[in-house]
């Protein structure tokens, strides 16, 4: 499987999952007020705005430490051992999970923790009626989706 058809499905997957259950995306975005890249963990320290199962290697670039701004790029061959979340790093090799309870951090300013009062993506999905009889088996993989693309006919006058 290519490279582009693994980030594709993941970005649907992060897409599907914003529209469908109501959860919002966990990453920070550059020069955001609200929602930055980066945030101060403590006092003398920047930490990566986002939810994962683990740290997050990467590189900070861009630091302005007049507005304590910094834009952030993680290493995708350093961050192997990363599998959560959709929401946040989706384009990473291995991950295919959203963030529960186990990894979700609620003081992360994201718009997701705004929006959904600091809970979990799969807390959140959980209420969702589609969720009802509990969430899928962990390893469930459903049969690959197939899309067709339907174009119209094109007139035709005689």
């Amino acid at each position: 499987r290519n490279h582009t058809a693994v980030f594709s499905d993941r970005l649907f997957a992060q897409e599907w999952a914003k529209y469908r259950w109501g959860v919002f995306e966990e990453y920070g975005h550059p020069d955001d007020p609200l929602y930055p890249t980066y945030y101060r963990s403590e006092p003398r320290s920047h930490t990566p705005t986002g939810c994962s199962n683990v740290a997050v290697i990467g590189i900070p670039s861009s630091c302005d430490p007049f507005h304590q701004e910094c834009r952030f790029h993680p290493q995708p061959l350093r961050n192997l051992q990363v599998t959560s979340s959709l929401l946040y790093l989706h384009y990473l090799p291995n991950v295919g999970h959203f963030c529960g309870d186990d990894t979700h951090d609620s003081t992360t300013p994201t718009k997701h923790n705004a929006m959904c009062e600091g809970r979990s993506a799969w807390d959140v999905m959980a209420q969702h009626q589609d969720f009802q009889q509990g969430a899928p088996p962990e390893g469930h993989r459903s049969s690959q989706p197939l899309f067709e693309y339907m174009r119209p006919a094109a007139n035709r006058y005689v």
